[in-house]
């Protein structure tokens, strides 16, 4: 990554730090901005393995997603479609140790304020609760209006 552009994502991405946005940032965003500012800090062999980590899976599954949506329910869903898509432990490890570093990062620049998601998960295979949303408000509204859709498609063909 070029130093302009990760000067750039760090630019834009600190306007979100001392200003409300008025649309929460995307996960994709904050990883690019995790990844521009520790290409110093980490050896190459860790940092490509986290790179790998965001781009093979995470980036897949979280990357258009707020991260205020963000919360232990997703992150239960992530760790299971890895496992029943045959990934080994060790690389969902990786990929948990990745996320959560992202979480960190975005915690310490306060654009994250749930410090839970940068704690490993250690009930993982632990029920949801009923009390607790399986769905944010968007995935909600997504499954909604494919259900409309679908139905008023079938009625009328």
């Amino acid at each position: 990554m070029s130093k302009s552009i990760s000067s750039q994502a760090i630019k834009s991405s600190t306007a979100h730090s001392h200003s409300t946005p008025a649309k929460p940032m995307l996960f994709n965003e904050l990883a690019m901005c995790y990844v521009s500012t520790q290409s110093d800090n980490l050896s190459a062999e860790i940092l490509n393995g986290r790179i790998s980590d965001l781009s093979e899976h995470l980036l897949p599954y979280f990357g258009l997603c707020p991260i205020t949506d963000i919360n232990p329910q997703r992150l239960r869903k992530f760790t299971y479609m890895l496992e029943t898509n045959g990934i080994t432990e060790k690389k969902i490890n990786a990929c948990l140790l990745t996320f959560r570093a992202c979480m960190r990062f975005g915690l310490s620049h306060h654009w994250i304020t749930d410090p839970t998601m940068t704690k490993p998960l250690l009930n993982r295979d632990e029920f949801l609760l009923p009390d607790q949303p399986m769905m944010s408000a968007h995935e909600f509204n997504d499954l909604y209006q494919d259900l409309v859709q679908g139905m008023t498609q079938g009625a009328f063909h």
